[in-house]
């Protein structure tokens, strides 16, 4: 194996990444607030490696709130990074290569919202 690739192997991957969480329920309540941390990484763009990034780390914040009609039936609604959020963009992007690098931790589609219904048979 080459320097590159063991570099690529050791440092593609935050060292540090974490996360911190605060629920609270009332009555047919529930909620969720979740504060996501991702520290710096390093990608080889490209399979030679002439292009590499060096990324810094990012911030997310997810919620989520969760309304029980009864013991069946739930209904929930929530957004993954929040604030949309992006990882620093490639700088190489103009040259070669996608917008955001393609191993970021955090993913690089920004935020994502949803609702369910959810019912326990």
């Amino acid at each position: 194996m080459d320097e590159m690739r063991i570099r690529q192997l050791e440092d593609g991957l935050p060292e540090v990444r974490g996360n911190a969480s605060v629920t609270h329920s009332a009555d047919n309540w529930r909620g969720l607030v979740r504060l996501n941390y991702y520290g710096s990484y390093w990608e080889a763009h490209l399979d030679d490696y002439s292009l590499p990034i060096d990324a810094g780390d990012e911030w997310t914040v997810d919620i989520e709130a969760a309304y029980d009609f009864n013991d069946s039936m739930t209904f929930i609604a929530g957004a993954e990074n929040v604030f949309n959020n992006y990882p620093d963009k490639n700088p190489w992007s103009g040259v070669a290569g996608a917008e955001y690098p393609e191993t970021a931790p955090m993913g690089f589609n920004g935020a994502l919202y949803y609702v369910r219904a959810q019912y326990e048979f």
